[in-house]
């Protein structure tokens, strides 16, 4: 199975992201793939963005150590950049990770 989660390394609900994933049962085959994407002219620099999947990346890979884990940073472009990811991806699923809200709902 594969999971795009797009998430904002801005604010602060990284943790939350994580705990969202953690409370639900995965297939042993998921691979996760975060994804960040950069909108407009946010102060958040690169480096901090990629620490931040990084971190969230380490936590799964420990929890779930059957299932794969990539992180992505992506410049928006002139289309929807989670859209195109999922189907470049063929993602089973899309845990919006930027709406904590909608992944324990």
């Amino acid at each position: 199975m594969k999971v795009l989660v797009p998430v904002d390394t801005d604010i602060e609900g990284s943790a939350a992201v994580v705990d969202a994933i953690l409370e639900r049962a995965w297939p042993g085959d998921t691979t996760f793939y975060l994804l960040d994407v950069i909108r407009g002219d946010h102060g958040v620099p690169l480096e901090v963005r990629v620490r931040a999947l990084s971190e969230m990346m380490r936590i799964l890979e420990i929890k779930l150590p059957q299932s794969a884990v990539f992180m992505e940073v992506m410049k928006e472009g002139p289309f929807d950049c989670v859209t195109a990811r999922a189907d470049e991806l063929q993602a089973d699923i899309v845990l919006d990770g930027r709406d904590v809200s909608s992944c324990l709902s």
